[in-house]
């Protein structure tokens, strides 16, 4: 999901930019970089939360809007979308090297800052004729301010999730067999199966819809990195002979059928409008 970016034509520019900026939304939520490198640069430091991450494999993308830029992925949780992602380059000798945006312009102190929260705001001017690419934004929006709301006792508004009951969940209504869920919400949504039997291995998706299960040795099983638009989808898993049919928003039934938790509630009614809203753009279009 990324805007294209309008500039004069391309010229030999012999500083290095940052040509776009965007969303990850395939398996995870996070913050991507596209930046054109020129010979001096040795290395890339993006920080935010949880710290620093060097990058050192500076390959670029061989095709489409951003060739010859090198991609990078800072991971976000749910929790953390106003956290504001820096990047800074480095040569050889870990001096900061000059940094411009699209126009050529220099940044202050050559650090370019984004955050998740800053596409939400800003996915209107992106998207002015794209309806679908503003709900989703939007969605995602609403999303985060839940978990930030649930997790870390904020008040942010939640909206367009009034439509959103029980009965929204009817599909997802699946047997545990005496099994629990839980849902873990980091950058990478993870879906969490409780059972007596849980043993380190792998167990197969039928359909391949979802990822496979894993095991731990910490009596769970797991999928994780469920993509924004398969979270309202369901697959089948057989666990010694039983099959349990899963989707995270199977867990969102449970929390809407038995919970008394307002805030929890609010959690998985607007994940609920974020998947759905997911599932109706282009999976072409996810970063």
């Amino acid at each position: 999901m990324c805007p294209k970016v309008k500039c004069n034509k391309e010229y030999e520019f012999p500083g290095s930019y940052v040509k776009g900026v965007s969303l990850a939304l395939a398996n995870r939520i996070g913050v991507t970089f596209y930046v054109k490198l020129n010979d001096q640069v040795k290395k890339i430091v993006l920080a935010g939360i949880p710290g620093e991450q060097t990058v050192t494999d500076l390959t670029p993308i061989e095709s489409g809007d951003y060739k010859g830029c090198v991609k990078l992925v800072y991971p976000v949780n749910a929790t953390e979308a106003r956290r504001r992602i820096t990047l800074r380059l480095y040569d050889k000798d870990g001096n900061q090297l000059p940094l411009y945006n699209s126009g050529r312009r220099r940044l202050p102190d050559n650090t370019v800052q984004f955050s998740v929260q800053d596409y939400i705001d800003q996915a209107p001017q992106y998207y002015p004729d794209n309806e679908k690419a503003q709900k989703l934004a939007a969605a995602l929006g609403n999303y985060c301010n839940a978990a930030s709301n649930y997790f870390c006792g904020k008040d942010y508004t939640v909206e367009g999730i009034g439509d959103v009951t029980l009965d929204s969940f009817e599909p997802y209504k699946q047997p545990l067999h005496g099994a629990k869920l839980s849902l873990i919400l980091n950058s990478r949504l993870e879906l969490r199966l409780y059972t007596d039997f849980a043993a380190p291995g792998m167990i197969l998706a039928e359909r391949g819809i979802l990822p496979d299960l894993w095991g731990s040795d910490q009596g769970y099983y797991s999928i994780n990195g469920i993509t924004a638009a398969n979270i309202a989808s369901q697959d089948n898993y057989e666990i010694n002979g039983t099959t349990y049919t899963l989707s995270p928003l199977t867990y969102g039934y449970y929390v809407m059928k038995n919970s008394n938790d307002e805030a929890l509630k609010t959690v998985v009614r607007a994940l609920y409008v974020y998947t759905t809203t997911a599932r109706d753009y282009s999976a072409r279009d996810y970063d």
